[in-house]
């Protein structure tokens, strides 16, 4: 997508000014991130595609595949902030789906940002089959895959909070697609 050129002072994160960062906590997804990477992701950043697949013994295949997207255009962001978000429940099958990445939310870590990334798909509503990238307290690991985001390798993990299930993760992608000054 096309997008006007712009120009912005911005402070030392890549952020418009009034954004602080945050203190980074360590548990962040998305780490060591230099200004020039942060500042690209929130002002370029157009959508982000995610696609996956997993199977759960006696239960059956799980696919999804859904885009999220920011249409604020870059130079608009200075007041309206990029949040990219998915989120469904689907009451026939019992499964909710959340994602999200808020790239005005950065973490400092002495020279270097972060961001954070969340995802969770599972049976709702307790979640007690779970794909997501955090494991819970109490889940017992099913499977563990990694995929890549930003030149970074992040785990994602399938558990269950039941005993003797078997599961896999088939796959899982998600691709990012940038407006382009010109």
């Amino acid at each position: 997508m096309n997008a006007d050129s712009f120009l912005v002072a911005v402070n030392p994160s890549g952020l418009p000014h009034p954004i602080p960062t945050q203190p980074a906590i360590g548990e962040e997804l998305l780490p060591d991130m230099s200004p020039q990477e942060i500042a690209t992701i929130f002002w370029m950043l157009r959508s982000l595609s995610i696609s996956y697949s997993y199977s759960i013994g006696g239960f059956g295949t799980y696919a999804n595949a859904y885009t999220a997207n920011c249409d604020t255009k870059p130079v608009e962001r200075l007041v309206n902030y990029p949040l990219l978000a998915y989120e469904s429940i689907d009451r026939t099958t019992s499964i909710g789906t959340f994602f999200q990445i808020n790239p005005a939310q950065v973490y400092r870590d002495v020279d270097t940002y972060a961001l954070n990334l969340s995802f969770q798909e599972g049976s709702y509503p307790n979640g007690e089959i779970l794909l997501s990238f955090k494991l819970p307290a109490g889940h017992i690991v099913l499977d563990t895959s990694l995929f890549s985001l930003f030149s970074r390798t992040i785990p994602i993990y399938l558990s269950t909070s039941y005993v003797g299930l078997e599961g896999s993760i088939d796959s899982f992608e998600i691709n990012a697609s940038y407006w382009y000054v010109g």
